[in-house]
């Protein structure tokens, strides 16, 4: 393989990630995908977010797992390129968490 033409998926996700977002989506009405990215936070660090949308924008790059679709902005797809997204509860009063891990480099 050559390692200047491997890109990993842009996302991968767990099995209790995608049941989440199935739910979560299914109870939206019309904003039916998810898009998900970073945004700059501080002085020298990013924030994910998760939103529901019912299109995608010019630049947002597309990819369907699983028949979800998940939009990401261009501007963030290098930065999570190869996270993995996992979801949990926690806790005794049950919290819940979608967590999106990035890949060391």
């Amino acid at each position: 393989m050559n390692p200047r033409k491997h890109k990993p998926e842009p996302l991968n996700f767990t099995t209790k990630a995608l049941a989440h977002f199935k739910h979560m989506v299914s109870m939206q009405g019309k904003e039916n995908k998810v898009k998900l990215g970073v945004k700059k936070m501080g002085c020298n660090g990013y924030s994910y977010f998760f939103e529901f949308t019912s299109r995608a924008y010019k630049y947002d790059h597309k990819i369907i797992v699983d028949d979800l679709e998940f939009f990401i902005p261009s501007d963030s797809l290098e930065i999570i390129r190869g996270s993995q997204v996992d979801y949990t509860i926690e806790g005794l009063n049950p919290v819940s968490y979608t967590h999106l891990t990035l890949p060391t480099k």
